[in-house]
């Protein structure tokens, strides 16, 4: 009988694991440090980490997802890659005005963001990349060529602290505006 190997992306979507369990088992160091005491800061604040797809995790409030998301960088298309181990991200939209406001007069804040800009990787098979690249966005005033079309998000690769730091600024910012939404 040919039983078919279960892959890690069917295994994680059947077991939906807890990014911090799979944080224990993928990271080190400062890196398992300041993913474990990001997710600690997120879940003291009322935000939840919900499993999303393959090492892949979306934080929300109360239901309402927009938070950010959080990713472990160890697999491509269910295979383990040793060049990623040992590697995560934070990843926020940036495509809104609570956002855009909370960083326009930080100059500190714009570059950090305009270090992270996601650029199209060709990491989903429906996105065209030949278009993508040629795509301009416009990100707090900067104009950035083959941005991730995932709705303008950046991604920070193994944060530090002060990246951290102002994951969680962002982080209760959204959690405000999901809490108090605008009625204009």
């Amino acid at each position: 009988m040919n039983e078919k190997k279960e892959t890690l992306a069917q295994q994680q979507k059947r077991l939906r694991p807890k990014f911090e369990d799979m944080a224990k088992e993928c990271l080190s160091g400062e890196r398992l440090h300041g993913a474990l005491s990001f997710a600690a800061f997120l879940k003291e604040n009322g935000m939840a980490i919900q499993y999303n797809a393959l090492n892949s995790w979306r934080v929300a409030y109360k239901g309402k997802r927009g938070i950010c998301g959080l990713r472990l960088s160890v697999v491509e298309y269910g295979e383990i890659l040793e060049a990623g181990k040992d590697s995560w991200s934070i990843e926020i939209g940036a495509d809104d005005e609570a956002f855009e406001n909370l960083v326009a007069e930080d100059e500190k804040l714009k570059e950090l963001i305009w270090r992270n800009v996601k650029h199209c990787h060709d990491c989903h098979p429906h996105c065209d990349i030949n278009k993508i690249r040629s795509i301009k966005k416009k990100i707090l005033g900067k104009e950035f060529v083959g941005v991730c079309k995932s709705m303008t998000w950046f991604s920070m690769k193994n944060p530090g602290n002060d990246d951290i730091e102002f994951a969680k600024v962002i982080a209760e910012t959204r959690k405000e505006r999901l809490k108090h939404p605008c009625t204009c």
